[in-house]
């Protein structure tokens, strides 16, 4: 019996690719490397894909890349370890057609970039126009907030920042992040994984309050809970909501993958009690 099937295999980058992620629709790809190049791929009508874009896109290699939502329009931000994390936006429909916001330096490398579901822009934003960045380095959490004109294909019209969690005197470094996904009965989270320290690795989960937008200040974001790991933490990813009432998120550490179920406290009491 056959497992699987391999239909494709490219060798376009130099060296070691450290990202890969699909777009929305499954139809284009973006992969990162330490080439400092990021490729964007095209799926072609006979399953194939190929090569629509080569981007030198940092000064060192590239940990990660990720897509925002299709209804801000066709982009991708990566993050390096030359202090940097980038937005490129595709102008025009046309695919080989790039153009690049770079963000405010970090004074160490960027880890990690996720742009926040679609649902939690809006409602830290309260514009269906905003979509919302968060991107980590050794001893930060910056949130950027980008404007976003779909009637402007060449320019973005503002862009801002703020720190909404500070490790500077925290033990361990920051090296990974990701938001949950929404649902009508969701919290918004945002899970942070932390290297190191006195007591090893971990994930802390922030949540935002909702119910004072009007002051946005990183007094906003709170630690709701610190998971201690075993082992060196490698990744983590929420997974897809899809209308579920809690949040599943795995995390890969150096000798297991663990898997934990995040809740309410009032979700918990009612998951004992058979409520």
């Amino acid at each position: 019996m056959k497992w699987f099937i391999v239909t494709d295999r490219k060798y376009h980058h130099e060296d070691t690719i450290h990202d890969i992620q699909f777009n929305w629709y499954g139809d284009m790809m973006a992969t990162c490397s330490s080439d400092h190049k990021v490729k964007i791929w095209e799926k072609l009508d006979n399953g194939t894909w190929t090569v629509v874009k080569e981007i030198m896109a940092h000064y060192s290699p590239v940990w990660r890349v990720t897509w925002a939502h299709p209804d801000y329009g066709t982009i991708i931000a990566t993050c390096s370890m030359d202090h940097r994390a980038t937005i490129w936006r595709m102008m025009n429909d046309d695919k080989t057609n790039w153009v690049k916001k770079e963000l405010t330096d970090s004074s160490t490398p960027v880890t990690d970039v996720k742009f926040a579901p679609r649902t939690w822009s809006e409602m830290m934003t309260g514009s269906p126009d905003q979509l919302r960045l968060a991107a980590c380095s050794e001893d930060k959490v910056r949130l950027y907030t980008v404007q976003v004109n779909s009637e402007l294909n060449d320019t973005y019209c503002d862009c801002t920042s703020e720190n909404i969690i500070d490790y500077s005197e925290e033990p361990g470094k920051i090296s990974c992040l990701s938001w949950n996904s929404s649902s009508r009965f969701a919290n918004l989270v945002l899970a942070v994984g932390v290297l190191g320290g006195k007591g090893g690795s971990r994930v802390d989960l922030y949540n935002f309050s909702e119910n004072s937008l009007s002051d946005r200040s990183p007094k906003k974001w709170s630690k709701i809970v610190s998971i201690p790991l075993k082992s060196k933490l490698h990744h983590l990813a929420f997974r897809p909501n899809n209308g579920a009432r809690d949040n599943i998120l795995a995390v890969a550490t150096e000798a297991e993958l663990a898997v934990f179920k995040i809740c309410s406290e009032e979700m918990a009491e009612e998951s004992r009690t058979g409520a």
